[in-house]
C-alpha cells in the first residue's frame, strides 16, 4: 500500500496509457498504476542505495584507518585485499543471490559484501599521504594514542572524500540492483524496485506503444544518480577544510 494506493494489487485488466483517466504514468500490463509502483520502487531502491553506502562506509573506514596508520597490519590486510579482490564481485553478487532467495535483504547482504573493500583501499591510500605529516608527529611527541590521533586528526580530514564516496555509492548500489534484476536473480515483481521496473519496460521495449513502461523508471534513475553526485560535490566543497581558509 503506498498512499492509499495497492501497488501490488491488480485493479484492471485493462492497459490505461499515461495522462489518461488520471494514471500519471498509466498502467502496466496488469493493470497496476505505474506511478504508485515507480515511486514504491524509488523508495525501495534508496534504501538498498542508503543501507549499503552506510555499511560500506562503516566498514571501510574503520579497515582503511587501521590499515593506513598501524603499519604492522598493513601487509596482512594488503594481502587479504589482493585476495578478495581478484575474485570478480559480478560473480560473487551472483552466487549470494542464487543461493539465498531474492529478497530486498539478500541484494543489501550480497553488495556490502563486495563493495567495502574500495572504501578501505581509498581511506588508506588517504591515510598514508598524511599519516607523517608535522601535526601528527607532533601529536605523537605530545603523547597522544593511535586512537586520538586516528579520531582528531586523521578522520576530519577525510570528512570530504568520504562524503563524496558515499553519495556515489548509492547510485551505484541502486546500478547493481538494476543489474542483478537483469539476469533474474534480482527482487520479485511483487516488492517494486527500479531494478524490475527498468527490466519488465526492457522485455516490452519492442512494443512502441508500450516504451512508457521503460522510460518513466529509467528517467527517474537518471535524475537519482545526477542528484547525488551533485549533493556528494556539494557536500565535500563544504566539508573541505581547505575552501574555508
Amino acid at each position: 500500500m503506498e498512499n492509499g494506493i495497492c501497488v501490488t494489487k491488480v485493479e484492471t485488466p485493462l492497459r490505461i496509457y499515461p495522462s489518461t483517466d488520471g494514471f500519471i504514468f498509466g498502467t502496466n500490463e496488469r493493470g497496476q498504476d505505474l506511478w504508485a509502483r515507480v515511486w514504491s520502487g524509488t523508495r525501495t531502491s534508496l534504501y538498498i542505495g542508503f543501507m549499503v553506502a552506510i555499511v560500506e562506509a562503516v566498514v571501510g573506514i574503520l579497515v582503511g584507518i587501521l590499515w593506513g596508520y598501524v603499519r604492522a597490519l598493513d601487509r596482512l590486510l594488503t594481502e587479504l585485499y589482493n585476495v578478495l579482490d581478484n575474485i570478480p564481485t559480478t560473480i560473487v553478487l551472483i552466487l549470494i543471490a542464487y543461493v539465498m532467495s531474492p529478497s530486498v535483504s539478500t541484494i543489501i547482504f550480497a553488495m556490502c559484501l563486495t563493495r567495502w573493500m574500495g572504501m578501505a583501499r581509498f581511506i588508506r591510500n588517504q591515510i598514508i599521504i598524511i599519516r607523517d605529516r608535522d601535526y601528527n608527529v607532533a601529536s605523537r611527541c605530545l603523547g597522544s594514542t593511535p586512537g586520538q590521533i586516528m579520531m582528531k586528526n586523521l578522520l576530519p580530514y577525510l570528512v570530504s572524500v568520504i562524503m563524496l564516496r558515499m553519495a556515489l555509492s548509492i547510485p551505484g548500489a541502486i546500478g547493481n540492483e538494476v543489474f542483478i534484476t537483469y539476469i533474474g536473480l534480482g527482487i520479485p515483481i511483487n516488492t517494486p524496485s527500479l531494478g524490475n521496473l527498468i527490466d519488465v519496460g526492457r522485455k516490452l521495449f519492442s512494443s512502441a506503444s508500450l516504451r512508457y513502461q521503460l522510460l518513466f523508471p529509467t528517467i527517474v534513475l537518471s535524475i537519482i544518480t545526477i542528484s547525488f553526485y551533485i549533493i556528494g560535490n556539494a557536500f565535500a566543497d563544504a566539508a573541505d577544510p581547505r575552501n574555508h581558509l
